[in-house]
Formats: C-alpha cells, sequence, structure tokens
C-alpha cells in the first residue's frame, strides 16, 4: 500500500523525524522531492520514502568547495569530473546534493 505525498509532507516527514530531521535544509528537501519526482516519471514506477535510506544514500554540501575537500582523493577539479562518479542535485546557486557511490 502506498501513499502519495506532496512537497510539504515530504519536508515535514523529514522534519518531524528526530534523527534525520537536519541532514538537509529546506532548499535542500525542495530540491530532493524534484529529483524524486522526476525520476519516478523516468521509471514509470512510484518510489517509497524511506527517510534513513535516503540520508545514506545523499548527502548536502554548501558548494563544490566542500565536495573537493571531501572527496580529494579522487582527484575532482571540476562538476564535470564529480557527474562521473555521482549524482549531483542542485540546490540553489552554490548549494549540492549528492549521491554515495
Amino acid at each position: 500500500m502506498k501513499q502519495t505525498i506532496n512537497e510539504n509532507e515530504f519536508i515535514t516527514a523529514f522534519r518531524n523525524n528526530g534523527t534525520y530531521k537536519i541532514n538537509f535544509s529546506y532548499e535542500g528537501l525542495k530540491a530532493l522531492y524534484n529529483y524524486f519526482v522526476e525520476l519516478e516519471a523516468e521509471l514509470n514506477e512510484e518510489l517509497e520514502l524511506d527517510i534513513i535510506s535516503i540520508c545514506c544514500e545523499y548527502t548536502e554540501y554548501e558548494n563544490f568547495e566542500e565536495i573537493k575537500k571531501a572527496y580529494s582523493n579522487l582527484n575532482i577539479k571540476t562538476i564535470e569530473d564529480l557527474a562521473e562518479y555521482t549524482t549531483i542535485i542542485r540546490v540553489d546557486k552554490k548549494g549540492l546534493i549528492i549521491a554515495y557511490r
């Protein structure tokens, strides 16, 4: 049994989770919601909201420089370099969410 949720309900589900409520910014949660809606359309399949899984698979960074520091062993110089390793979700002008791969 699945339940369809809107963007507000998605954000509220994270914000009400005691353990994972600070993993993503408000803007990051909006970007994640839009990413998952688009992914569902591409896959033609409903996705299940699994907050723990999402928090384990995706991480939000304030900017690209933070990612380069976190992954200095990969010698990433550009966003295009990063895209070879992972999924990138843009949050705002600087912020990024990436998936662990």
